[in-house]
């Protein structure tokens, strides 16, 4: 969570970094607008203490901020694919998403039970359905 930075903080930053720019190093004049921002973004696992807040001109701060949007946007898809929570626009049949799998001799089963679903099973190779008795009927 954000916390709010006072006055006293503010001057003591602004006094500490000698009021420069952590962005693009020169100086931070009095007439000019600048910002306390965090360098690593908390969003990114950045900490909301003294060491992790810098001086920057407003300018300066608004482009990195668009920068650290596009990678704040990144980190999530990455975090998504690797816990495994994406869920793909366009699944496959039988993909690992679905409640079917279909195995190698073209049977179609249930993901959780492993039985074939019904009495018909649908033989890939020769589009044939066949009972699983093993009598054959065309299509």
């Amino acid at each position: 969570m954000r916390r709010s930075i006072s006055k006293k903080e503010r001057a003591e930053i602004f006094n500490a970094r000698n009021g420069k720019c952590h962005i693009c190093g020169q100086k931070i004049h009095s007439q000019e607008k600048w910002e306390i921002e965090h360098i690593i973004p908390l969003a990114l696992g950045g900490e909301d203490s003294g060491e992790n807040l810098d001086l920057a001109h407003q300018s300066c701060h608004r482009d990195k901020t668009r920068a650290d949007v596009g990678r704040l946007a990144k980190a999530k898809r990455q975090a998504a694919y690797h816990n495994h929570t994406k869920l793909s626009k366009t699944p496959l049949p039988c993909g690992k998403s679905s409640k079917w799998k279909r195995k190698l001799n073209g049977s179609l089963v249930l993901r959780d039970e492993g039985k074939t679903r019904g009495s018909l099973e649908i033989d890939r190779n020769r589009g044939i359905q066949k009972n699983q008795i093993g009598s054959k009927s065309s299509r």
